[in-house]
């Protein structure tokens, strides 16, 4: 059997048309929806529906890891499920693409995770594979050269190694998942997928994606009515410093950030928010305090919603 988790935070838009479709599969989905205090209709679209095996209302928005580690410990004690998929409730998969994800679990032990292409309501591909940063990855961006090897040896016809994939369709084997203890908590929103990964491949599993496979994603649909929207791509990038801080030496983490301060500069120019945080970051400054500082300097609309959950105490 597989699971299926959902975080919701008013999703009501397209909550039915991600579950719809595979609660009328015969094969059995076992579906857990945690909603992180939605303010719109979802929690009454997934019961009126029956979308869900089970559905969990947080009153409070607790973060995405925090609620994907919810739905797990509802499932520790389903011994059925052999591989879970961590699904957005923008993102429109079959049935037939999440059996043919997990026949590739069941074809290859040394899998851990495997993923679809994702694309776009018009059907463009969205970039769902990536290399995790390095010196040589930074300094091919800054001349304009793509990195390497994101796809790397095939592992069976289209499916392909890589380092991570974008995280809004990814199965996961069950034991690889025990593995990593679940989803990491303290980044809030964005970068659990790089992080999971990388915690996967620390353990040995292997990350794929199926290159004829393929999902819909719209992205972003929860944060669109909200001035937090704006914020997004700095709480991503500080998210993302933050992860590198926990595997990476100080040296390494700066030495990075300042070769993306330069791809930022000649870009953009000096003057931006992103430039500043890479700056900071460069000359050492922790990833929490970088949050801290500028979150103070947002709107209260942004602050309410990140309350006192990001960036992640010590």
């Amino acid at each position: 059997m597989i699971a299926v988790v959902v975080v919701t935070h008013n999703s009501e838009s397209t909550i039915s048309r991600c579950l719809k479709e595979l609660r009328k599969e015969s094969s059995p989905y076992h579906i857990t929806v945690v909603d992180n205090a939605s303010i719109d209709q979802t929690c009454d679209v997934v019961v009126t529906e029956g979308l869900a095996d089970r559905l969990i209302k947080n009153q409070d928005n607790r973060g995405y890891g925090v609620a994907v580690n919810q739905a797990l410990r509802e499932l520790s004690c389903n011994n059925e499920a052999s591989a879970v998929v961590l699904l957005d409730p923008d993102c429109f998969v079959t049935p037939a693409t999440l059996e043919k994800l997990n026949w590739y679990l069941e074809f290859d032990p040394n899998i851990g995770a495997v993923s679809p292409v994702l694309v776009n309501t018009s059907g463009e591909r969205q970039v769902t594979a990536h290399q995790f940063r390095t010196y040589r990855t930074e300094l091919r961006r800054i001349f304009h050269e793509q990195p390497s090897g994101v796809l790397r040896t095939s592992t069976h016809k289209s499916v392909r190694l890589t380092d991570w994939v974008v995280g809004s369709c990814l199965m996961i084997r069950r034991t690889a998942l025990s593995d990593v203890e679940g989803a990491a908590e303290q980044y809030f929103v964005y970068v659990e997928d790089i992080d999971i990964c990388y915690r996967l491949a620390l353990k040995g599993w292997q990350v794929v994606i199926d290159t004829e496979t393929v999902a819909m994603h719209i992205g972003g649909h929860s944060l669109s009515s909200t001035g937090f929207a704006r914020f997004a791509p700095i709480v991503k990038l500080i998210n993302e410093l933050l992860f590198y801080e926990t595997f990476y030496s100080r040296l390494k983490c700066s030495t990075i950030a300042l070769l993306r301060l330069l791809r930022v500069i000649r870009a953009k120019g000096l003057f931006s928010q992103r430039a500043a945080v890479l700056a900071l970051a460069s000359i050492g400054v922790p990833s929490r305090a970088i949050g801290t500082a500028i979150l103070a300097r947002q709107p209260e609309s942004v602050r309410k919603v990140l309350k006192e959950k990001w960036p992640a105490p010590l």
